[in-house]
């Protein structure tokens, strides 16, 4: 059992994780050829909470396994044949807290069998065969997984090999089963826009995480665009399910504008107390203006990025994902078994790769440009009129705005363009709706998981151990890729971060103090920058270097006992491991290992 309070970082945002304890109990049978084992899994979350919303996290689920292997040499042990089937249930159990309105409905059984022969052709080769057939009840479609490799033994000290294998990562519970409450209103401002309004209800618009069990379909117009749902439909009368075009919004963005100009008056009497429904009054009453245009939501900024509406499409229910790897490898020893070496160079080709956690209701805003062109010749209008006080007030806001750095002031002589900018920002930067799918026409957000489409990787790791003398051992590791992200349509960005930098390498000593028992090990480690992209966690992660220390103590005096101290970051560099996590310098590590 293993009990845990500390920070977790998952695809919605970090929580706190209080007295949350996994556990697992296992048991083994040999007999002969055969194994069997059974083992359960389980989970109980405690007081876990959520960061961004505050709520509670409960867990109390569990996972049963069940495997039978058994193998068998034959034809004078010249084929060596591994055969099997296991089974996999996961029962999960959250109170609604994680599955949401899946929760009745979200066990998952998964069920496979397999048979592996290793054939002897001739004294150094050997080829081997493999099959793997695997059921999900939340995938229509079996999956076959072959394998298939070619081994050659040069000599006892040279061994060369070819190998194709495709394996599969199926829908995982949370793939499948989430729902779950991310934010509770993306904007913000629900409350506000209530009381600019005068509506009887809050227009929020919350943001939720749910699995992909049958895809999304969106509705579309009669151009082929996708339309939106709005919060505000209420309030002009339509039910909360109606779909808006994205060249007719004309009654929704004005609905818009009507909130921009509450919040301007606040955010004006804020900056200028007393004069904000002067300033408004610089604004038409409505605007003429019935583009729209689209943005998906950066999770880990909160901010949005423009994209093309013609490039959303339906998605698919979430199914495997497959890999296919071919691996060319060489392993062997050179200067008398001083140095021995391995060279692994691979070719791996995802198909259907799954996505973190996605947008798939981008937000609709006021086209930014069509709002600029109608109101800015009004402000400017207003703001050069000399009669009565207009004059001061243009005075004012010119000494408020034109030397701010805050508000984008550029010391041109007036504020007027850093109020244009202003309102701009507001009308044009507070969403109208969301591209909602059909399955979900209510105008909140959804992010879920989805099928992207394949991803092709190339590589090659190399390792080395030279044994220096009898005291001193020396190790040296690389590992390359030849890209860390790849362009995808619909990936949030339009690329799918593989969490991995393109160059890591490792340089290991250890030496041997025998005579007072004593082992000591450094060990220097780099890897390159490399973009991340994991759910709420998106940026870069910039490069890392470590030095770490270890000391085995053995003693003689105390029999089949050994004492550990590893100390990772040894010059304390402080450095971000992954985007979201915290700055991490030195950690410390003992441990006192007895065997009997």
């Amino acid at each position: 059992m293993t009990e845990n309070d500390g920070i977790e970082l998952t695809g919605i945002g970090a929580g706190q994780a209080i007295n949350w304890k996994y556990y697992y109990a296992q048991a083994r049978y040999l007999y002969k050829g055969w194994f069997a084992q059974a083992f359960i899994n389980g989970s109980d979350a405690g007081d876990t909470y959520l960061f961004r919303t505050g709520d509670l996290i409960i867990d109390h689920s569990k996972q049963y396994v069940g495997q039978l292997q058994h193998g068998d040499e034959l034809m004078n042990k010249k084929l060596n044949l591994v055969y099997g089937a296991d089974g996999i249930y996961t029962a999960p159990d959250t109170e609604n807290t994680i599955n949401g309105k899946n929760e009745e409905d979200d066990n998952i059984l998964e069920a496979g069998a397999y048979i592996q022969a290793d054939y002897a052709v001739a004294t150094k080769f050997n080829l081997i065969g493999a099959m793997r057939y695997d059921y999900h009840n939340f995938v229509n479609q079996p999956f076959f997984s072959p394998r298939a490799a070619a081994v050659y033994k040069a000599n006892n000290k040279n061994t060369f090999r070819l190998t194709y294998n495709r394996s599969f990562s199926a829908p995982s519970s949370n793939n499948l089963n989430l729902d779950i409450l991310q934010l509770g209103d993306l904007t913000g401002y629900a409350a506000l826009f209530q009381g600019y309004l005068g509506s009887d209800y809050v227009p929020n618009m919350p943001l939720y995480a749910i699995g992909n069990r049958d895809g999304f379909h969106y509705s579309y117009d009669d151009m082929g665009l996708p339309q939106f749902t709005s919060p505000y439909a209420e309030y002009l009368g339509y039910e909360s399910d109606h779909y808006f075009s994205l060249d007719d919004g004309y009654e929704i963005n004005n609905v818009i504008w009507e909130a921009t100009k509450g919040l301007l008056e606040t955010a004006f009497n804020n900056t200028i107390p007393g004069l904000g429904p002067a300033l408004v009054a610089w604004l038409p009453e409505s605007i003429d203006v019935s583009g729209n245009t689209v943005a998906a939501l950066n999770l880990t900024t909160e901010e949005f990025d423009p994209i093309d509406e013609k490039n959303i499409t339906d998605y698919a229910a979430i199914k495997n994902s497959a890999t296919n790897t071919i691996e060319l490898g060489w392993k062997g020893s050179l200067f008398n078994d001083k140095v021995f070496m391995m060279v692994d160079v691979y070719y791996n080709m995802i198909q259907d790769y799954v996505s973190p956690l996605t947008d798939i209701t981008p937000n609709v805003f006021i086209d930014g440009a069509e709002l600029a062109a109608y109101v800015t010749p009004i402000i400017l209008e207003n703001f050069y009129d000399t009669v009565g006080y207009n004059d001061n007030l243009a005075d004012i806001v010119t000494a408020t705005l034109d030397d701010n750095p805050t508000y984008g002031g550029n010391n041109d002589g007036t504020g007027v363009d850093e109020f244009i900018n202003l309102v701009l920002a507001a009308g044009a930067g507070l969403p109208v709706g969301t591209v909602s799918p059909m399955e979900y026409p209510n105008g909140a957000k959804y992010v879920t998981y989805v099928n992207l489409g394949d991803i092709s990787v190339f590589g090659a790791d190399l390792g080395m151990s030279w044994y220096v003398n009898d005291d001193l051992t020396m190790q040296f590791s690389y590992s390359w890729v030849d890209k860390d992200s790849v362009e995808l349509p619909g990936a949030q960005l339009g690329y799918v971060g593989l969490n991995a930098p393109k160059n890591k390498l490792s340089v290991r000593g250890f030496y041997d103090i025998t005579k007072i028992d004593l082992n000591v090990g450094l060990n220097f480690r780099w890897q390159s920058s490399f973009p991340a992209n994991s759910g709420a966690y998106v940026g870069t992660v910039e490069e890392i270097h470590d030095l770490d220390l270890t000391l085995n103590y053995t003693p003689d005096y105390i029999k089949d006992t050994q004492f550990t101290l590893l100390v990772t970051n040894l010059y304390n560099h402080e450095q971000q491991y992954f985007v979201g996590a915290p700055k991490m310098g030195s950690s410390y590590f003992f441990k006192i290992t007895k065997s009997f």
